[in-house]
């Protein structure tokens, strides 16, 4: 391309004094904006309508001697030529035009830009070139360049879009880090997208020089129609103030690519020395030397210096272009410069976005808030209530907001603007958002003091959930809730750090003590603040704490594996766990963690808080394996929450090395996987059901007992530790499986399946198997047990016996299994698809389920079972043997 444009140049005849129109006439920043929605001297007559280019423009067409244009199908255009039709007028569109050429892009309500639609044999390769003439009389060194370009991606192919100059008519040099590719895949739908460039390159311009700055296009990626290109906002100033570093030259970044931020809420381009532009934003908040404002750019950044830098006067409206560093303080995103060069003047600031939060999308950014009241002013900020959400808003005495504005307890605010900030003194900076009013007229208190609006009441299990990264979604909310205090206060100054529980927890911190309460197990209490959110543990920070009643019974305990956002805020057990890192075990001078594993492999985290007994009666790690109970935590310090679960132990009793946790011996004794009309539940529904025999001489404990029908899935279903029934000694418990748990502690959460399945009884631990069968297809009202109670064989019961000694059933058949007689009748395979085979030659009859008989054969031991329906059937011999066969 830079062998092009020079022969390009050479064949306009371009001399070292150009026949250009738009002649800067001054070094420094310039006023002069080309919007194409009005006239430019020497550039463009009246506003852009796309009629083409003219050397004595009419209105709406280009100046020839400011503009060429190259790569179109009806021919290049020349310094001072007159192409008024096809392709260089192509007239005015909002976009998703059809033919290539030169158009007057409507980008925006209202905005024109000058714009090409790329096609075929229009601009692939093609180049838009403006020449502007050094009219001031002397050298300079450095050019500064700001234009936006907008992108339509409406069409299946990328085409590039990238920025050269020459002077005079020397040889192109690129401006690579300008450089811009639509993307290959298209939106689908007209949609005009800004991408604002800028940059400050050394170069020198003797008097009379020409600048001619070209824009090169081609096509780059994919295929079929072409995106739309329109160039708009051009400004371009001269200087000879501005030291520039010797190439390679100082980026040049968009405010929004360094701003963004890491997990901990510090920028990720922190250090990062480049150029960045913007308007400006409000007052100067540092009345001293040096500077603290903002710069806007569709995104904010806080402009800071502790002393001025080439005497700029901080002025709203005004385009300036600053090179510096990127840095943070105390959460908020900072940009220190040591160059401000004045671009332009008297530039619209952006309308203020309508907020009722505060948080890392508002920083540096200018918000409005509506009908909120004042509640409270602490340590310089006003703390700004609307019913549900509180905001904190700082008055900075550089402003003449308090030399003008009264600020009452209780008053209402019809609205007031101001710019987002943050102050927050420790990592994660996540918290103290702030917004600072810049002037008396952004407030507007008229309304005077009237009654707050009420703030709503929510339960815990409201308030509590979070969203896909595992924050709470309710962040920001302020509302009461209600719960019983479980545990104690882990803070043990000033503060509190406690849990409360109404069917789910949340934790309640605060650094100050509130309403004088004194935290008390077992208190229900009200509890009024804002909820909050540290290391993935969900908070309310209480401005407001209110007795209700004392001595309520603790929520039960819940017997878990492993830390989940369930086990958040409740009290909870692990049982069978072991402490393989001793020496993690500290002393009682400070808290400490420990790691703790399950049997199953699972681990979590236990917190002994130095604010507990724990250490103090327990000088080391427990051996061997113990059981702990506490309170469910998080200490997740990364995005997205969802790991580093805790157990906090309120007391040293809460670690238990001496109850008996071993797997108890009970029999899966009866299974009925169909049943009709045997026997009904609690709640009169025949429901399937399980039968558990207890051989032993000692009652055994159904509480934290799991059953399952997946053996992959050992935990599937707990009986609640609350629970107080047993198997009593030599007698029997039944189990409803029926999917139906919300009808009692005996109902579990899965049913089973007549066509055969696993079923399971698993110990306390979540581990151990107590006893477990894959039981086979049974028919309805029939079920499969043992033979004898806790025996090894299986039969069919015709007449079952739930709840009561299987010794009385009435046999349907035998299951044979290779325990019940050497020379017992065996099939196989069982279900089969084709061949079955016996063990043994014999008389067989088979029938099928409702009796009849399927066929007779004498003398076999094999059976052909191909043309078989799909079902089960009986197998009898002579012998009287009988085998339930399932054809699948």
């Amino acid at each position: 391309m830079k062998k092009i444009y020079t022969v390009i140049l050479s064949l306009l005849g371009l001399s070292t004094v150009s026949q250009a129109q738009w002649v800067i006439s001054t070094t420094g920043a310039t006023t002069d904006t080309i919007t194409f929605d009005a006239s430019f001297t020497g550039v463009n007559n009246g506003a852009f309508t796309g009629s083409g280019l003219d050397a004595s423009p009419a209105s709406g067409l280009l100046n020839s001697n400011a503009w060429m244009v190259t790569g179109l199908s009806d021919g290049n255009t020349s310094i001072g030529g007159s192409f008024t039709s096809g392709d260089y007028a192509r007239g005015t569109s909002s976009g998703g035009a059809s033919s290539g050429g030169l158009y007057s892009f409507e980008v925006a309500s209202g905005d024109v830009a000058f714009g090409v639609q790329p096609g075929g044999s229009d601009f692939t390769p093609g180049t838009m070139t403006l020449a502007v003439v050094n009219g001031t009389g002397s050298a300079v060194d450095s050019v500064a360049l700001y234009y936006d370009l907008f992108i339509n991606n409406d069409a299946d192919r990328g085409n590039t879009f990238n920025p050269s100059y020459a002077i005079n008519s020397g040889s192109s040099t690129a401006l690579s880090t300008l450089n811009d590719t639509s993307i290959e895949a298209t939106q689908g739908s007209v949609a005009w997208i800004a991408y604002p460039k800028s940059i400050v390159f050394p170069e020198t311009l003797n008097a009379n020089d020409t600048l001619y700055i070209t824009w090169s296009s081609d096509d780059q990626l994919g295929g079929g129609s072409r995106d739309e290109f329109a160039l708009d906002n051009i400004a371009v100033s001269f200087l000879t103030t501005v030291t520039i570093p010797t190439p390679p030259v100082t980026p040049t970044y968009d405010i929004a690519t360094i701003t963004t931020q890491d997990a901990n809420g510090e920028p990720d381009s922190s250090g990062v020395y480049c150029w960045t532009k913007g308007v400006v934003l409000g007052v100067d908040l540092d009345g001293n030397a040096g500077y603290s404002f903002t710069l806007w750019d569709n995104d904010g950044i806080n402009i800071y210096s502790s002393s001025d830098v080439d005497a700029y006067v901080v002025t709203e409206g005004d385009s300036i272009m600053v090179r510096g560093s990127v840095n943070e303080s105390n959460g908020l995103t900072r940009f220190t410069p040591d160059s401000i060069v004045l671009v332009n003047q008297n530039n619209t600031i952006p309308t203020p976005t309508l907020s009722t939060t505060l948080d890392e999308t508002t920083e540096s950014e200018l918000v409005r808030f509506e009908n909120f009241f004042v509640a409270d002013y602490v340590s310089g900020n006003y703390i700004l209530v609307n019913g549900t959400d509180t905001v904190t808003m700082r008055v900075d005495y550089d402003t003449d907001v308090d030399d003008n504005v009264t600020f009452n307890m209780g008053d209402t605010i019809c609205y007031i603007i101001g710019i987002g900030a943050q102050y927050d003194q420790s990592s994660p900076y996540f918290d103290g958002y702030q917004f600072f009013p810049q002037r008396a007229s952004d407030v507007d208190n008229s309304c005077g003091s009237i009654p707050p609006a009420p703030v709503p009441f929510y339960p815990i299990a409201a308030i509590n959930n979070v969203d896909a990264n595992g924050e709470a979604d309710s962040l920001g909310v302020y509302c009461w809730t209600q719960g019983v205090v479980v545990g104690i206060d882990f803070d043990g100054n000033a503060g509190y750090s406690f849990t409360i529980y109404d069917e789910e927890g949340i934790n309640v911190f605060e650094y100050n003590d509130v309403s004088n309460y004194v935290v008390t197990e077992g208190d229900s209490i009200m509890v009024r603040g804002e909820i909050d959110f540290f290391n993935g543990l969900t908070e309310i920070v209480p401005d407001s704490i209110h007795v209700i009643s004392q001595g309520n019974p603790i929520p039960s305990v819940q017997t878990v594996m492993s830390g989940s956002e369930q086990t958040e805020s409740t009290l909870i057990r692990v049982v069978n766990v072991y402490a393989p890192y001793p020496n993690q075990w500290g002393n009682s001078n400070s808290s400490f963690n420990v790691m703790l594993y399950t049997c199953n492999g699972d681990s979590i985290e236990m917190r002994i808080d130095s604010d507990t007994d724990v250490a103090d009666f327990i000088a080391s790690a427990p051996t061997g394996y113990f059981t702990v109970t506490g309170i469910g935590g998080q200490y997740d310090n990364s995005s997205p929450y969802f790991d580093n679960y805790q157990i906090f132990p309120t007391s040293y009793t809460d670690i238990d090395t001496t109850t008996d946790y071993s797997t108890p011996t009970l029999y899966v004794n009866e299974v009925m996987a169909d049943n009709d009309a045997v026997i009904m539940d609690d709640f009169n529904e025949y429901d399937d059901w399980v039968e558990l025999y207890n051989p032993g001489t000692t009652d055994v404990a159904l509480a934290g007992l799991f059953l399952t029908d997946d053996s992959s899935d050992p935990r599937q279903y707990m009986i609640p530790v609350t629970n107080t029934e047993v198997v009593p000694a030599g007698s029997f418990a039944l189990i409803w499986c029926d999917s139906d748990e919300d009808q009692g502690d005996l109902h579990t959460n899965f049913s089973l399946s007549a066509s055969g399945e696993y079923i399971g009884i698993v110990s306390y631990d979540g581990c151990n198997i107590v006893d477990s069968i894959d039981f086979p297809a049974m028919d309805t009202d029939i079920s499969y047990g043992r033979r004898q109670d806790g025996d090894t064989a299986w039969v069919y019961f015709s007449t079952s016996t739930p709840d009561a000694s299987n010794n009385n059933g009435v046999v349907l058949s035998v299951i044979n299994n290779g325990k019940v007689g050497e020379n017992a009748l065996q099939v196989y395979p069982n279900p089969a698809t084709d061949i079955v085979y016996f063990n043994k030659t014999v008389d067989v009859q088979v029938y099928n389920v409702t009796g009849q008989l399927v066929t007779e054969n004498k003398a076999v031991n094999t059976l052909d079972v191909s043309d078989y329906e799909t079902g089960i059937y009986i197998i009898r011999t002579t012998d009287g043997e009988i085998v339930r066969m399932v054809k699948q």
